[in-house]
C-alpha cells in the first residue's frame, strides 16, 4: 500500500495525564475515501486520540501524518488549514451567534487563514451565507439557521456543528458521536448523508460513536480501543465477534446494537 493510499497515519501515540495513562503505544491508519470507524467502552481514550490529532494534545510518544507529512506538534488551526475538520461530544458552538452565523465564521476563517477557534465574528459575506445555508440544508437543519446554540436540541446543535465542520472543507474529517441525541430516523439521515459525502466528494472519515448498529452499517473497517490499547481491527462482522471486543466492548452479547 502506497503513501497515496494513506489519508491519516497514527504511529505508536501515548499521552498520560498525571499518572493516568490515556493512550498507550496507538497505531491505526484510515485510507483514502474511506469511512473508517474507532470504537470502545467509555474511557478507552477514542476523544484523545482525536485531540492528539488535531493538535489539541501534544503526544508524549508517536507521530501523527496526514498523507505524507508529519503533523504530531501542530496547533489546531493549522491542522484545519491542511485539511482536518472535526465535531465534537459536545458541540461547541458559539452561544452569542446564530447557527447560520457559526458556520459562515468557520467558512469565513478558512477564507482569511484563521481559525474557527479564535473569536472572530462572521462578516456576513455573500459567498459565506450562501455556503453556510447550502450546508445547513444538506445537513436538514436549515429551519434552525436563526436559532441560537442554547435555543435548540442537543441533536441539531450536533448537525449543526457538522456543518460547521464542513464549511472548513476537509479533506479528513473526524466525528465524535455524530449520532449522539438523534432519534432513529435522524441517525439514518445522517447516515445516508455521510455515505453521499464520502462517495460524491471522496471525503475520508474516522467515526466514533456508541451506537453499534450505526457505526457497523456505517463503516467498512473499525479500530476497537480498550484501556487506551488498540484490541482489534478488522471489518465490522470480524471486530462483532473478536473475543476480545465481545468481552471489552459489547458485555459479553456479540450480537448487541444489531
Amino acid at each position: 500500500m502506497n503513501d497515496d493510499s494513506i489519508t491519516l497515519s497514527a504511529e505508536d501515540i501515548s499521552i498520560a495525564f498525571d499518572a493516568v495513562i490515556a493512550l498507550d503505544g496507538v497505531t491505526l491508519q484510515v485510507e483514502t475515501g474511506e469511512i473508517a470507524g474507532l470504537i470502545g467502552p467509555n474511557g478507552s481514550g477514542k476523544t484523545t486520540l482525536f485531540n492528539c490529532v488535531c493538535g489539541y494534545y501534544m503526544p508524549s510518544r508517536g507521530r501523527v501524518r496526514l498523507h505524507t507529512r508529519e503533523i504530531t506538534r501542530l496547533v489546531p488551526h493549522r491542522t484545519a488549514r491542511l485539511g482536518i475538520g472535526r465535531t465534537f461530544q459536545s458541540p461547541n458552538l458559539f452561544a452569542d451567534l446564530t447557527v447560520l452565523e457559526n458556520v459562515c465564521l468557520a467558512a469565513e476563517s478558512m477564507a482569511i487563514g484563521g481559525s474557527v477557534l479564535r473569536g472572530l465574528r462572521p462578516r456576513r459575506g455573500v459567498k459565506s451565507r450562501e455556503l453556510a445555508l447550502g450546508l445547513l440544508e444538506e445537513v436538514g437543519i436549515a429551519a434552525y439557521s436563526d436559532a441560537h446554540p442554547l435555543e435548540i436540541p442537543v441533536g441539531i446543535a450536533k448537525l449543526a456543528d457538522l456543518a460547521r465542520a464542513l464549511a472548513l472543507k476537509p479533506r479528513l474529517l473526524l466525528l465524535d458521536e455524530p449520532a449522539a441525541g438523534l432519534n432513529d430516523a435522524e441517525r439514518l439521515r445522517l447516515a445516508a448523508l455521510l455515505n453521499k459525502l464520502n462517495s460524491r466528494d471522496g471525503l475520508t472519515m474516522l467515526v466514533v460513536d456508541h451506537n453499534m448498529g450505526f457505526v457497523m452499517s456505517l463503516c467498512r473497517h473499525l479500530t476497537v480501543l480498550a484501556s487506551g490499547k488498540v484490541i482489534s481491527t478488522g471489518d465490522p462482522q470480524a471486530v462483532r465477534m473478536d473475543p476480545a471486543v465481545v468481552q471489552a466492548y459489547l458485555g459479553g452479547d456479540a450480537h448487541a446494537g444489531a
